[in-house]
């Protein structure tokens, strides 16, 4: 099982896990997220690829995503690039 955890001050705000699963005859293998995805990954990538590729799952409330679009929930409130007054 790997945990890819973000903390803030020690205390933990997000976190993805997956668990191992079976090798595809390529060489790749399937990891079980805990988001119910699956993820293949290439073990010579490397483990900090494999944790980016959790991280990259990961969908945070009312902020912008780096996620792909096919990761975003579709009924997530538009994002407006507009500077804001701090008095709003």
């Amino acid at each position: 099982m790997l945990t890819v955890a973000i903390l803030i001050n020690g205390n933990p705000i997000m976190a993805r896990s997956a668990v191992r699963g079976e090798r595809s005859p390529d060489g790749r293998i399937a990891y079980l997220v805990d988001d119910g995805a699956t993820i293949q990954h290439d073990p010579d990538d490397g483990a900090v690829a494999l944790a980016q590729k959790l991280l990259d799952r990961i969908v945070e409330q009312g902020a912008p995503s780096c996620a792909p679009e096919s990761l975003r929930p579709s009924s997530r409130r538009k994002i407006s690039n507009e500077p804001r007054s701090r008095y709003s």
